[in-house]
């Protein structure tokens, strides 16, 4: 799959001027319980969009939210990281949308940490994964197949993409 549509997928998402939700032959939504959107917090400089998005979505579905940190370095979170958390916070309590934060430290190394990311997803057994569909560095090449990696999980868990 991410062979032939990896690419084309990741392009598109990232043309669109709206959020897409990108959602698998083999996906499921579990609707007996609260919806849960995993939100693996990023440095992006314009990560406010993805925390507009993702609480509109929380708040359509009444969805909780888990807010999933990866500790890349014994030397703590970037500014970029706090900060961007911070107004994770600010936010969802002025909606009032239920979260919670989770930090773990980097297990598996790629460079976006799309296997950790979509494992803890597999495990937790979330709804959506929320991300923002430009990466957040100069990069790009190993951030655009990282994105991929996480929009075309194994685990067909959807993803939705917010540029």
């Amino acid at each position: 799959k991410q062979y032939l549509f990896g690419a084309n997928i990741l392009r598109l998402v990232k043309s669109l001027p709206v959020p897409t939700l990108v959602v698998q032959k083999e996906s499921a939504f579990n609707s007996s319980s609260t919806p849960r959107i995993l939100l693996p917090l990023a440095p992006h400089k314009n990560f406010i969009n993805c925390i507009n998005k993702t609480a509109a979505l929380a708040t359509l579905l009444n969805a909780e939210v888990i807010v999933y940190t990866i500790q890349k370095t014994d030397l703590g979170f970037s500014e970029e990281i706090i900060n961007n958390r911070e107004l994770i916070c600010e936010r969802f309590n002025e909606l009032s949308i239920t979260f919670k934060i989770v930090d773990e430290p980097a297990t598996v190394y790629s460079y976006g940490f799309a296997k950790q990311i979509t494992e803890y997803a597999k495990a937790e057994k979330v709804d959506f994964i929320s991300v923002m569909a430009q990466v957040s560095s100069s990069l790009a090449v190993l951030g655009d197949a990282d994105k991929e990696n996480i929009i075309l999980n194994t685990h067909s868990v959807p993803v939705f993409c917010i540029n």
